[in-house]
């Protein structure tokens, strides 16, 4: 009998808003995980293995807006709190 995953309650599909504020299942040091954007690819290395994601030049544009303006939220949130 399957048990669906209680995170995207078995519909394969997790929204931005639920990964962003659901509990974290792992967390790793800089030498554990190294994310790296290709051409066409997300690629991640964690703990020794290798996972690849195809991905569009869109969805990468997407990724790496996200990714600055977060930048920018944490450099303001750095400095606050020094």
């Amino acid at each position: 009998m399957e048990k669906p995953c209680p995170l995207c309650e078995g519909k394969k599909l997790i929204t931005k808003a639920e990964l962003m504020t659901c509990q974290a299942d792992a967390t790793f040091e800089p030498s554990e995980m190294i994310a790296i954007p290709m051409t066409g690819a997300m690629r991640v290395y964690v703990d020794g293995k290798v996972f690849q994601r195809p991905m569009s030049s869109r969805q990468l544009y997407k990724l790496a807006h996200y990714a600055l303006g977060v930048a920018m939220e944490t450099e303001a949130y750095e400095k606050e709190n020094k």
